[in-house]
């Protein structure tokens, strides 16, 4: 689930939050997946994972940098696709989740 975007004050970057659900019985990795995350229309390289514990919530930060916004112009987000990987506890993919997100 998308939760919102947040500001750094430190160093300017950008986190997109989301809440990361585990309704298995066994622990899940959710990352994001190669070429998974695009801002207005740019493709951004970025790498996140969080370990979930079976049936369980957890927060997911997607940090964004403050170069790689002003490398591609990005004044603001407003725009975002993010393709996640879902991984069991043996590392098989068993969900591929895209979440295609105005941002307000």
């Amino acid at each position: 689930y998308y939760l919102g975007k947040v500001s750094t004050e430190d160093d300017d970057s950008e986190k997109l939050l989301f809440a990361v659900e585990n309704k298995r019985k066994n622990e899940i990795n959710a990352q994001l997946a190669d070429n998974g995350l695009s801002i207005n229309g740019f493709m951004v390289d970025c790498y996140e994972d969080i370990y979930v514990s079976a049936k369980q919530t957890a927060l997911f930060e997607v940090e964004i940098s403050e170069e790689d916004l002003e490398e591609n112009d990005i004044e603001n987000i407003k725009d975002v696709e993010v393709k996640f990987e879902i991984e069991n506890d043996d590392y098989d993919i068993i969900a591929e989740p895209l979440l295609k997100i105005k941002v307000k």
